[in-house]
């Protein structure tokens, strides 16, 4: 996930490939994100089926867990303006099987269970943070369409247009939760 076009390991004679998303500010291109940051984007707009992702183990740390991830519910998100400062929350409700532990550890137990769900969480939290920190510093786009929850508190669209969203969204706060839940263990 962490590949762009262009720079995926492959074999063989196929010169086709199709890994991440361009960042447009209008007709201008701006910047590209990676597999793993488009996955972000599709969770944050609520267009994520599944994909197969894997995150450190939380026991062993140089170990990894394969989960088969799933959107459960479309994702909340709200703006709010503190002085000239948006603040933008986004709630993401996922569920996961998991596939896959390297190190064997037994994740179908409640406790270790829970652990492995607080785990994914904390790491597809911090993952999206890093994302939205990029698009809204690096970019200063809103691909993620945060504006649109914030536009329907204007009366008319020259207000819209006069409070300049872009500009602001620069400075934006970013709070993101993720809501992962672990489905089916027992297939291990």
């Amino acid at each position: 996930g962490d590949f762009k076009a262009g720079s995926m390991p492959k074999t063989g004679t196929l010169s086709t490939e199709i890994m991440g998303l361009a960042v447009f500010d209008g007709a201008k291109m701006v910047g590209d994100l990676d597999g793993d940051e488009s996955n972000y984007y599709l969770m944050l707009t609520g267009k994520y089926h599944h994909s197969y992702l894997t995150i450190p183990d939380p026991i062993e740390k140089d170990r990894f867990v394969l989960l088969n991830i799933k959107m459960a519910r479309p994702p909340v998100k709200k703006v709010e303006m503190k002085g000239d400062i948006p603040h933008i929350y986004a709630k993401v409700r996922l569920e996961a099987d998991i596939l896959s532990i390297q190190s064997g550890k037994n994740y179908e137990s409640t406790e270790n269970n829970q652990l492995l769900e607080t785990a994914a969480e904390e790491h597809f939290e911090k993952a999206m943070l890093r994302f939205l920190e990029k698009t809204a510093r690096e970019y200063e786009s809103d691909i993620c369409q945060f504006g649109k929850a914030l536009k329907g508190k204007f009366l008319t669209w020259d207000e819209w247009v006069d409070f300049k969203w872009l500009s602001r969204y620069k400075d934006s706060v970013f709070d993101v939760e993720v809501d992962l839940k672990i489905r089916r263990p027992g297939l291990m």
